[in-house]
């Protein structure tokens, strides 16, 4: 067993996870939550995501990034690859990082 010191990380199906960090940050791998056959129902809805992380910008990726992004405004970090202007053009405010090489990010 792997002791993750209170972080606690759940498959959402697909490539989507849901991590929450000891300290109470919630991060989001990949949402695409809502039509995702392979998520449970009772995991299709957040208290807060704190960070969203999008690997790419295939639709079994970021299907519900803009939903999640307006009612959650968390950080979006995303590669230059991701569509970013045209999937989170309607999303008012948030902040976007598109890293180019290994970078590290305080949450």
């Amino acid at each position: 067993m792997i002791d993750l010191k209170g972080n606690k990380i759940t498959w959402l199906g697909h490539a989507t996870f849901h991590i929450e960090t000891a300290s109470g940050k919630s991060i989001l791998i990949d949402p695409w939550v809502m039509n995702n056959p392979a998520c449970p129902n009772d995991k299709k809805s957040f208290k807060k995501i704190d960070v969203m992380l999008c690997t790419h910008g295939h639709g079994d990726h970021i299907g519900d990034a803009v939903e999640l992004t307006k009612k959650h405004n968390p950080k979006i970090v995303a590669p230059l690859s991701t569509p970013i202007s045209t999937t989170f053009c309607p999303v008012k405010s948030r902040e976007i990082c598109s890293p180019i090489s290994a970078t590290r990010l305080e949450i």
